[in-house]
């Protein structure tokens, strides 16, 4: 598969590009000496999309458009850009000295159609061997290499029971190999060898593989990989060998990481139609606007984001999205996060993020899609925690500054008073955990108000209650829309299984636990590969999500002929009853979307009061004339 994304090295002379910026003197574990040597280096992106993080590999040796750097030791390698800040490169050497036909590969962020220069700064006795690595591929991917573990790679979750061992032979060939033994009847557990850190390119094909070999397996055994983005699990494939006694099979995966990932514009195009022909908004646009921030100036790059903001707003007639991720500040209890390496809350930061936020505002306010807009937050923050809500305080407040009128989105559930006056697109639970009654004072603050719906919109919720009658809940409730966090979360192949892997995650980064969402949350889209389809196919639940969205339609028709009909003096009495009907099939507080049998005991009666209000709309239109 080609990619978009070019790189060009170009090597520097001595003589040349080095004296155009001076030598940086505080690189990190110095020994109280100093580099001798550096070699710039010019990384060209002859393509349209930043090279983020993107990795070049820069040969060793004399010959043009090498590394000039045979028989400088390693541990006195550093890499930094013109400003000083270093980068992450990796070293792949035979000795402790370098040598022609080595390889120092190294992480760059180059801009779209841009250059960025590097220095590679060498021949320092007194440096200290660095402490953290560019992990550029996978470390000791045939498991091999190791003695009493293998190189590279960590075990989790092994117990007295759930056992993970590293045996010098008994492997293909009888080479080294990892071994699990569970014990009969235990609790079932992700025991496992784990390696992460690997980076990997958007737009870019990788491919892994495996051979495992079994005995009286119960459940599953193979590899899983995960590939983490701007989100966690932007891809979630399981590689499962299967259950039983076997000899040495072999297992693979391929995958495009922007498939999920979101930068290819035809892919992009596929899943947006189907979304849109569902009622659906997208949350980010993507490509989303490339933030560069050199010298203490933010730029803003949006010819991506423009081209596909036109399709989404102008073409398929979307009206909501959420702000990029650049300006998320933080989920559950963690802490915000760095915004383009910079700490919070320093003045550096305050002042990057009311640059970027303020180019992003003036560029969607010049399109005429501003109003569509909100600013995308934290998701479920733990308000009774202080440090939370002063942190998310600080943040709305950068916000507020550049832009007051622009909602800022936090799915908080709960009402959390902390934040009144702060917050002003509220995530409220439909369940009645966000009470009526606080939901009307927010909206008469001049609040705005969305349900949020994880966990409910799943395959074990009969008549899909929640699906067709959230827009119902919209209506009679005064919420503008609902979101709902995932259409392609497929941590199975959802044609063979319906149920999700255990997955592990932590509330604030630092205590870890291991949990499975409900049956097919996360997704409301089928893959269509395996059935012979080009591109996602939808669900019934998705089917569900659209009769409920053109439900909301009707009574929106009917609410305005009504009004056009009161003006003219004819009687709306009628009208008036099959919209109160309507009102009627939902009620706050309820048993949730998980009892959707309890929300929705009458499914028919959806179908009735929709036929109804079909009726009063006709009546009155004829009555009217319109």
């Amino acid at each position: 598969m080609r990619s978009i994304l070019l790189i060009c090295l170009i090597f520097s002379s001595l003589a040349g590009l080095s004296a155009a910026t001076g030598w940086h003197d505080e690189l990190s574990d110095s020994g109280s000496g100093y580099w001798r040597v550096r070699v710039p280096v010019k990384v060209e992106n002859s393509g349209p999309r930043a090279a983020a993080g993107a990795v070049v590999a820069l040969r060793v040796g004399n010959r043009p458009g090498e590394l000039p750097l045979a028989g400088a030791t390693a541990r006195s390698i550093r890499a930094c850009n013109a400003r000083g800040t270093e980068y992450l490169f990796r070293i792949a050497s035979r000795s402790s000295r370098l040598a022609a036909g080595d390889t120092l590969r190294l992480a760059v962020d180059a801009p779209g159609g841009g250059a960025q220069t590097y220095y590679i700064y060498a021949d320092n006795p007194s440096a200290l061997p660095v402490t953290d690595f560019l992990k550029a591929k996978l470390e000791n991917g045939s498991l091999e290499q190791g003695s009493d573990f293998p190189a590279g790679w960590v075990t989790m979750l092994a117990d007295g029971s759930h056992r993970a061992s590293y045996l010098k032979t008994g492997g293909r060939g009888n080479s080294r190999c990892v071994y699990h033994k569970v014990d009969a009847d235990v609790p079932p557990s992700w025991v496992k060898w784990v390696q992460s850190g690997t980076r990997v390119v958007a737009g870019r094909r990788y491919r892994v593989e495996g051979w495992i070999r079994a005995q009286d397996v119960r459940g599953t055994a193979g590899w899983f990989v995960h590939v983490n983005g701007d989100r966690p699990q932007l891809i979630n494939q399981v590689l499962d060998a299967g259950a039983g006694s076997y000899g040495w099979r072999k297992i693979s995966a391929t995958f495009t990481v922007d498939v999920t990932q979101g930068d290819r514009p035809e892919l992009l195009r596929g899943w947006y139609r189907l979304l849109a022909e569902h009622r659906i908004n997208v949350d980010t646009i993507r490509p989303t606007p490339v933030f560069t921030y050199e010298s203490g100036k933010v730029t803003m790059d949006a010819s991506g984001f423009d081209a596909m903001a036109r399709f989404c707003f102008d073409g398929l007639k979307m009206n909501a999205s959420y702000t990029p991720w650049l300006f998320y500040a933080l989920g559950w209890a963690y802490r915000p996060s760095e915004v383009f390496g910079l700490k919070p809350f320093t003045p550096e930061y305050e002042a990057a993020y009311k640059s970027a936020y303020k180019l992003l505002i003036d560029h969607l306010t010049e399109r005429g899609w501003r109003k569509h807009f909100s600013l995308y937050l934290s998701d479920e923050p733990f308000f009774d925690n202080p440090q939370v809500v002063s942190d998310l305080r600080v943040v709305i407040g950068l916000a507020k500054s550049v832009a007051p009128d622009v909602p800022v989105y936090s799915s908080t559930w709960r009402h959390a008073p902390g934040l009144d006056g702060f917050l002003s697109h509220w995530g409220v639970g439909q369940y009645g955990c966000f009470p009526v009654e606080k939901m009307k004072e927010r909206l008469k603050a001049g609040d705005k108000i969305w349900f949020t719906t994880d966990g409910q919109q799943a395959l074990d919720t009969p008549y899909l209650g929640t699906e067709r009658l959230l827009p119902t809940y919209c209506y009679k409730y005064g919420a503008s829309g609902y979101e709902f966090w995932g259409v392609s979360w497929w941590t199975y192949d959802p044609w063979k299984r319906g149920w999700h892997q255990f997955i592990r995650q932590s509330d604030q980064g630092t205590d870890f636990y291991w949990i499975r969402y409900p049956n097919g949350d996360g997704y409301l889209t089928y893959p269509g590969g395996p059935v012979g389809a080009k591109g996602p196919l939808p669900s019934i639940r998705l089917k569900a999500v659209r009769e409920g969205a053109e439900d909301y339609e009707y009574y929106v028709l009917l609410e305005n002929a009504i009004r056009q009909a009161g003006k003219r003096g004819i009687n709306t009495a009628e009208a008036k009853r099959a919209l109160n009907a309507a009102r009627s099939l939902v009620n706050i507080p309820n048993a949730g979307g998980m009892h959707s049998t309890e929300i929705m005991p009458d499914p028919d009666a959806v179908y009735r009061v929709r036929q109804a209000v079909a009726v009063q709309i006709v009546r009155l239109g004829n009555l009217t004339g319109k």
